[in-house]
């Protein structure tokens, strides 16, 4: 493979990273890391950001939503796992708790319900304290809180016996 060594002009850059933007969504750090990879000084590099933020191509408001969103439906994940995954692309606080604030709560509740009850299903112990444990294990490895996971082990309505 052949390694691309030339230098782009900042147009060129600018326009490349607006058609990565364009692709899907994308925070900061991943656009900076695709920039450098492209060879772009880093004196250039923020400066084609920042006209990118300016543009609307990156808003990272809008990226940890949709990471949110996403994370928690089509992947069944937790608050957790989801706040360090944002943080380890270097997505800022305020955007975390902005992007958390607009998850509708009750989807994030159906989900840590759905991944109860199918680990209920899946996990085959006949003793139910151990039983317990192990769906507690599974719901906490996915990012739920423990307190929220107890409780709702605590409700009936997610209580399944064995023959479902």
């Amino acid at each position: 493979m052949k390694i691309n060594t030339d230098i782009p002009t900042a147009p060129e850059a600018f326009e490349k990273a607006t058609r990565y933007c364009c692709a899907e969504e994308r925070c900061r750090s991943q656009v900076a890391e695709k920039l450098t990879q492209w060879n772009v000084p880093p004196d250039m590099t923020e400066g084609i950001l920042i006209g990118l933020q300016n543009a609307g191509f990156l808003n990272e408001d809008r990226y940890a939503e949709l990471f949110i969103r996403s994370k928690v439906r089509q992947n069944n994940w937790g608050r957790y796992k989801i706040v360090h995954a944002l943080k380890a692309a270097k997505v800022s606080q305020q955007s975390i708790q902005h992007g958390f604030s607009l998850l509708d709560e009750q989807i994030y509740l159906n989900t840590l319900n759905n991944v109860i009850r199918k680990a209920q299903k899946t996990i085959c112990e006949a003793n139910q304290s151990l039983k317990q444990r192990k769906i507690i294990q599974h719901a906490v490895s996915k990012g739920f809180e423990t307190d929220l996971i107890i409780k709702m082990l605590n409700e009936k309505e997610v209580i399944t016996t064995h023959n479902e």
